[in-house]
């Protein structure tokens, strides 16, 4: 399965990655801003399977009225994903993961309470290990869909 990991933090993106390879995902591919993300999703040769977001991050590769949508950067991954990938592909839908902090996940509810019930998953990283197995769940489910 190709992944692709959006993370503005360096060390969690690269463990993530790290992690996924160790757990039989080969190809597993970082990007660290929309701008990577983007890049990534437009001009790799073959398409992903998975996204994985932390949607809090930097708003580079928004448009001017995009970023006043993030909430000053809490939720400009998700801003990406609705207005980019999900526009472009809606049934890539339940191959996104949203892997946010509480906090962060609060603020996309407040901001855009469709998001919540916009068919990704939305996994809590919560600093135990049921955020990873959730994870691993779903993406144990997404490859099935191939």
């Amino acid at each position: 399965m190709k992944i692709l990991v959006l993370d503005r933090h360096a060390m969690a993106a690269v463990q993530m990655v790290d992690f996924l390879r160790e757990e039989g995902h080969h190809e597993v591919i970082n990007a660290f801003n929309i701008n990577d993300a983007n890049s990534h999703w437009q001009y790799d040769g073959s398409p992903f399977d998975c996204l994985i977001v932390d949607i809090t991050g930097p708003v580079d590769g928004l448009t001017e009225e995009e970023k006043n949508q993030t909430k000053e950067g809490w939720i400009s991954g998700w801003i990406w994903l609705k207005n980019y990938i999900l526009k472009e592909k809606p049934a890539f839908t339940p191959r996104v993961i949203i892997y946010s902090t509480q906090q962060t996940l609060q603020v996309l509810e407040e901001a855009d309470p469709k998001a919540m019930k916009s068919g990704v998953s939305i996994i809590c990283k919560n600093g135990s290990t049921s955020g990873v197995k959730l994870m691993l769940a779903q993406l144990e489910k997404i490859s099935k869909l191939s």
